[in-house]
């Protein structure tokens, strides 16, 4: 039977985590304000950006997004030049032979859609669905994304690199596997949560896709 394969974003498809933290500080820098340390930020990962400047600064929120996005796209090629090495090529693989793809993030649209565009995978995926402003809400836009579709969760695959996607894809009903091939992953964590599989590359992952039979097992 014919998986689907759903997809994280931020540590998944490109190592953009250090690219959004620039863009959040640097926002903080052009209206003159401290901004918060890198471990701030990151505690209050969840909701997506705006979610994220609002609960921070919640009489700035708007602005600081504003300018963030800007920063965000100003910095990508700095940042985050490439996806990550082999992505495309799975991505591809999985389009030509009918395999369902979508992003679910907790990123917000506009950050997503400026990803997209400069790795130039906006054609790679069915459906792209972001982030929530007060918290994740992946078990949500999983579950949305089965409706559309038409098909059954214990078919589904939810790929991503943190523990909290693990949980998301159980609440969804869906099969985790841990996306590992980022040097922010951290695989002790990711092991202990027990997903389906974790993989240290996406050659890894695109072998074990090719073992189980979803792509054409290779010579």
């Amino acid at each position: 039977m014919t998986p689907s394969i759903i997809f994280d974003f931020d540590g998944t498809i490109g190592e953009t985590i250090p690219l959004a933290l620039h863009a959040l500080r640097k926002a903080y820098e052009s209206m003159s304000l401290k901004p918060p340390s890198a471990e701030l930020l990151t505690a209050n990962f969840g909701p997506c950006e705006l979610g994220l400047l609002r609960r921070l600064s919640p009489d700035l929120g708007d602005e600081l997004y504003a300018r963030y996005i800007d920063e965000y796209k100003r910095s990508h090629a700095e940042f985050s030049p490439a996806p990550f090495p082999g992505i495309r090529d799975l991505l591809r693989d999985l389009k030509s032979h009918g395999i369902p793809t979508a992003i679910v993030t907790g990123k917000s649209m506009d950050s997503a859609e400026i990803s997209l565009e400069f790795y130039d995978l906006k054609d790679s995926f069915d459906i792209v669905e972001a982030g929530g402003l007060q918290g994740s809400i992946k078990p949500e836009k999983i579950e949305k994304i089965l409706n559309i579709w038409g098909v059954q969760p214990q078919n589904t695959y939810y790929i991503g690199d943190s523990v909290m996607d693990i949980d998301d894809s159980r609440k969804a009903g869906v099969i985790p596997l841990s996306a590992a091939w980022s040097e922010l992953a951290d695989i002790d964590a990711l092991a202990r949560k027990n997903p389906e599989e974790i993989f240290r590359s996406v050659d890894g992952f695109a072998f074990w896709l090719h073992e189980r039979g979803f792509l054409p097992r290779l010579a």
